[in-house]
């Protein structure tokens, strides 16, 4: 019997029960600049931004090669005002936990994931443009909650404009 290969909607069993999902690995990390401005176009989109956590999670979470050039950052400007934002989604004052900034090395980007309230906390942000994503998942309805934002002023560390 030949391997069998993933298709969307079936999960194939090879032989002795071993599983060879062949999925469709995203291609970020192939082309990051081509990716970003991808990304870009969906967060400024005027109605639908929305899909721009989705296109993120599905060509960039998880990507090795976006991982591996990920740099740790400190922000705390950043990190203060994506605890604005989440205490604005839960309408209450929590604090952020475990907040992970990171830029990606040789681009403009910043990204990062929180916990606030048992929930994630996701976010990027692209300084050139001093704009950004936060999405809360789950939302204070379930699935996700999304807020594009702006840092007053921009960021004050020159090295992340």
């Amino acid at each position: 019997m030949s391997a069998l290969r993933y298709a969307p909607g079936n999960l194939l069993v090879q032989p002795a029960g071993t599983y060879d999902l062949q999925l469709p690995m995203n291609s970020a990390s192939s082309d990051f600049s081509g990716a970003l401005e991808s990304l870009r176009t969906r967060l400024l989109h005027p109605t639908e931004y929305e899909r721009s956590v989705t296109y993120f999670l599905e060509e960039f979470a998880g990507n090795p090669g976006f991982i591996q050039r990920s740099e740790a950052q400190n922000v705390p400007a950043l990190s203060a005002l994506l605890q604005r934002i989440a205490e604005k989604m839960l309408a209450t004052s929590l604090k952020l936990e475990r907040p992970a900034l990171f830029s990606l090395k040789g681009h403009n980007f910043i990204h990062g994931n929180a916990v606030i309230e048992r929930r994630a906390l996701l976010f990027f942000y692209f300084p050139a443009i001093n704009t950004g994503i936060a999405a809360l998942i789950p939302g204070t309805q379930g699935g996700m909650e999304v807020a594009r934002f702006q840092v007053p002023g921009g960021l004050p560390r020159p090295e992340l404009n």
